[in-house]
């Protein structure tokens, strides 16, 4: 992945949308923290860089939260484990709760790059009595998940209580990711093969392998499906065409592992391409949440039996380059 799909997905990750504009004055903070982090923005005045170095508490965890309870941070009073597994949670404990929704909104030191719900989940798991392990504020790389939870790695949204009524959320860039875009072109390519055959069929636009609607990958998909058992071997010895076409027949089967309807091979394609995206962020076998002010939380496991889910063509997209997906429904 190239640096700016990483700083795409990143930026994806922490909006509030999960589909980032430039034209929301929020969205565009965001990425000027992101670009600040990784030293990607220029100075625009060409001023000198200063010799002292900056202030690395202003959005200190721990510092924000001493700030918000007047210089002492707040025991949890309950005891709240990490999941390992997709699961709901809640706040057992009042006082609890009411601290967690004090902290839910705090961005430490106004950094727009913190999502609400971090600084909060944050303090509920690091200072309960209890034995997790390591709880740390976790960012610092445009593909890090936003915190550590003892051995687990976490991304934290907070769409619950929100208004929002989607959970798709952008992945980043998929121009050249992975062998898939190879894949998606051996099925468009064979697709619109199929049609220049058939006098009854008539090719409407040329569908590029990075941009293209859910029914447009299907209905290739379904093409090619119905080509796997017609033997063109004949053909292929006679007209160079035929022998590609039979060669690129065989490579989608192989890769999509022999499927059993054109709906699979669509999933099992889009599958392929979503696991290089979750695989770096948060991680397989790590988590996602979705939590609200009051503590109610959504946790879902990224697993590989969740990307190999047969109705995938449902909810992974790929439209103008970027892939998105909707996280509850693959791993819920």
């Amino acid at each position: 992945m190239n640096l700016i799909d990483k700083l795409y997905t990143e930026w994806a990750w922490r909006s509030k949308s999960g589909t980032p504009s430039m034209d929301n004055a929020e969205d565009k903070a965001i990425l000027d923290s992101i670009l600040e982090e990784i030293g990607g923005k220029e100075d625009q005045q060409n001023e000198p860089v200063p010799e002292t170095p900056p202030n690395i508490e202003e959005d200190d965890y721990d510092a924000a939260i001493q700030k918000e309870f007047n210089g002492k941070i707040p025991e949890v009073l309950g005891l709240y484990a990490v999941p390992n597994e997709t699961t709901t949670t809640k706040i057992t404990n009042s006082t609890d709760k009411a601290n967690f929704k004090r902290l839910h909104s705090i961005k430490p030191g106004g950094n727009a790059t913190i999502g609400k719900g971090e600084l909060a989940l944050y303090w509920l798991y690091k200072f309960q009595n209890s034995n997790i392990g390591t709880v740390s504020d976790n960012r610092g790389g445009v593909d890090n998940p936003d915190l550590q939870l003892g051995d687990k790695f976490v991304e934290v949204k907070a769409y619950k209580g929100s208004g929002k009524t989607s959970n798709k959320i952008k992945l980043g860039g998929v121009s050249k990711e992975h062998k898939s875009i190879g894949l998606f072109k051996a099925i468009f390519g064979i697709g619109a093969l199929t049609k220049f055959f058939n006098p009854q069929e008539k090719l409407k636009k040329v569908v590029l392998a990075n941009n293209f609607l859910p029914d447009e990958l299907t209905n290739a998909c379904n093409e090619v499906f119905k080509l796997k058992d017609i033997d063109l071997s004949q053909l292929a010895i006679e007209y160079p065409i035929f022998k590609n076409l039979e060669s690129n027949i065989n490579t989608v089967l192989q890769l999509t592992d022999n499927p059993e309807s054109g709906l699979i091979m669509a999933s099992r394609a889009l599958g392929e391409l979503a696991k290089v995206k979750f695989s770096s962020k948060p991680g397989i076998d790590q988590l996602i949440v979705d939590i609200d002010s009051d503590g109610n939380a959504d946790w879902f496991k990224v697993t590989n039996a969740g990307l190999k889910k047969d109705d995938l063509y449902l909810h992974v997209t790929i439209n103008n380059g970027i892939l998105t997906a909707d996280y509850k429904a693959i791993f819920g």
